[in-house]
């Protein structure tokens, strides 16, 4: 299934969320079929594939409540842990110019910021480490 999203080229499944709204009986009917990166474009929980569109709380952090509050549960239990400090090898080559995370050369693509400022950024959404 290809992600649902114009001009996304995303077709292997693993890619996909099965994102579902809620039927007048209150169960979950699939809406459709889109990525990570453009499910909350949609108004879909980028991680559950839930629809939470037009939520303020969603549309403020790009995840519903349940996700996000395990999402701020993780970073309080690991803080900023990243598996590339550990390897000697892999040392940074700067920091993103927007959260100051540490940026490594598999992940530089010129543009000075990280993963998911870069993510937030395509999304037109303010930074999320920034507001936290």
């Amino acid at each position: 299934m290809k992600c649902q999203h114009e001009g996304c080229n995303y077709e292997a499944d693993a890619d996909h969320l099965e994102c579902t709204i809620k039927n007048d009986q209150g169960e979950d009917v699939v809406d459709g079929y889109y990525c990570g990166e453009h499910a909350a474009l949609h108004g879909f929980c980028p991680c559950c594939g839930d629809y939470w569109g037009g939520v303020t709380s969603f549309e403020d952090h790009g995840f519903c409540d349940h996700c996000w509050d395990e999402l701020k549960a993780d970073e309080d239990r690991y803080g900023d842990y990243d598996c590339d400090d550990f390897d000697d090898s892999n040392e940074p080559i700067g920091s993103c110019d927007v959260c100051e995370i540490n940026i490594y050369a598999d992940d530089d693509d010129g543009s000075g910021l990280c993963d998911q400022c870069r993510f937030y950024s395509e999304l037109g959404c303010p930074e999320q480490r920034a507001s936290e």
